[in-house]
């Protein structure tokens, strides 16, 4: 029998972490969530006491006594081979974003994701990729080949979505201000004045 992908959970809320708890121990999913933790110390208690029993930590960034960097200090020392997934309210915090490109952060995601898009996330990471904060695959090549940042890369997959301004800032914990901000940004660095102009350009290039 295959084994199952072993999921830490960390979150300060009851309530998320009882749902996230739910939505991943459905048989079908293939993990098995073997700790929950509120706060830093209960989750470095566990990691110290398992050093190989962790294949992916879903860590909210904001905790009691601490933030998710502090657990993966841990998780580093004791078991280098699991890979975390933050999970947060604010995507978009200086100290969060800084997080999402450091060794062993699979990827940083908005707590508005849907628990089926979660498992699909879980399930993209145990096979090595990375994942942005709206679910979308990290396009890394694209991004530096065009000097678009991942988040303006999200914010083109959401427009492909059909998604408008509003939505967009919904999905992604944001205002509309900031999402402006960014489509015009990204219009001034791919030459395109138009939604219809990028997502023609975002196709063309491999991005969609």
């Amino acid at each position: 029998m295959e084994r199952k992908t072993r999921i830490l959970l960390v979150e300060d809320h009851p309530i998320f972490r009882e749902g996230l708890h739910m939505a991943l121990s459905f048989a079908d999913t293939g993990f098995e969530v073997v700790a929950q933790a509120r706060d830093v110390r209960q989750a470095v208690d566990f990691i110290h006491s398992h050093p190989d029993g962790v294949d992916v930590a879903i860590l909210d960034y904001f905790l009691p006594d601490g933030n998710a960097g502090n657990v993966l200090d841990s998780l580093k020392s004791f078991s280098p081979r699991a890979k975390a997934l933050v999970v947060t309210g604010d995507v978009d915090h200086p100290n969060v974003r800084k997080l999402a490109g450091t060794q062993g952060v699979a990827g940083v995601i908005s707590k508005n994701v849907q628990s089926v898009e979660l498992v699909q996330l879980i399930t993209a990471i145990m096979k090595g990729e990375r994942v942005g904060a709206s679910g979308v695959p990290s396009q890394t090549d694209w991004v530096s080949e065009t000097g678009l940042t991942q988040r303006e890369v999200e914010i083109i997959h959401l427009f492909a979505q059909g998604k408008d301004v509003k939505e967009i800032a919904d999905a992604l914990f944001i205002s509309p201000k900031t999402v402006y901000r960014h489509r015009e940004n990204i219009f001034l660095k791919t030459g395109t004045t138009s939604t219809v102009e990028l997502l023609r350009y975002a196709i063309k290039n491999g991005v969609l």
